[in-house]
């Protein structure tokens, strides 16, 4: 006859089944499963991490560095400095024989950003990271310009509008909040200093001197981030 089974062995079974399995290391899109990097080694440096300053929302930047030549073959972990402290993980590579790394990373935050590359060492002890590469990722937005026809007048902010004032035009942003522009591969910070644009689907009105030192002559796409309090780059 087949054996019974009592009330605590079904119980016993149920709990087995129940039981949560191991979780799984962290898994990036590509669907390769990896480890979390070791923390960094502070205090020093393991090379030098070079990549374009500025870039626009969505667009893709490399990196590229050269480490300690022990660590050729290995690892290297590109990282973001987060706001409340800490790093997270953009993407990782491998070091050729000589050392040297090349990676890129699609962005996806705008702002000032710190990003670092941390090799990872043979024995997965700490090991030192790049000096932190600071950047700036901006949203695109379009803008126009205004100045010609209007110079003498007061601006919303209480300026008057002169050839040589620097400063954007935007709908809400508090009267001096610190923008940063790029267009055509030029850079620009300037105030917010009046209120506009007034033209349907723009976000931004640049001052005739705003415009000439971007080399902005029509209506077109820029990049602009807000400027915001920021603790200076460290390693």
């Amino acid at each position: 006859m087949p054996r019974r089974r009592t009330l605590s062995s079904c119980l016993a079974l149920a709990a087995v089944a129940a039981t949560p399995s191991p979780a799984r290391a962290q898994e990036p899109a590509g669907g390769v499963s990896y480890e979390p990097a070791p923390p960094a080694l502070e205090g020093v440096t393991a090379g030098v991490l070079l990549s374009r300053r500025s870039e626009l929302l969505g667009g893709r930047l490399t990196f590229k560095g050269t480490l300690e030549e022990r660590f050729a073959g290995r690892t290297v972990v590109l990282q973001r400095r987060l706001p409340e402290g800490g790093w997270i993980e953009l993407t990782r590579t491998v070091a050729d024989a000589s050392a040297a790394f090349r990676t890129g990373w699609r962005t996806d935050r705008i702002g000032r950003l710190d990003v670092r590359a941390l090799p990872i060492a043979a024995d997965g002890a700490p090991s030192p990271a790049t000096a932190p590469r600071r950047i700036t990722v901006y949203r695109p937005a379009r803008a126009t310009f205004f100045g010609p026809g209007l110079y003498g007048r007061q601006t919303a902010c209480g300026q008057t509008l002169t050839p040589r004032l620097a400063g954007v035009a935007h709908r809400t942003l508090p009267c001096g909040t610190l923008v940063d522009l790029l267009y055509a591969g030029r850079t620009a910070t300037v105030p917010v200093v009046d209120r506009g644009p007034f033209r349907a689907g723009h976000s931004w009105d640049l001052t005739a001197a705003t415009a000439r030192e971007l080399g902005f002559t029509t209506s077109d796409t820029i990049g602009a981030v807000r400027v915001r309090d920021e603790p200076p780059v460290s390693p």
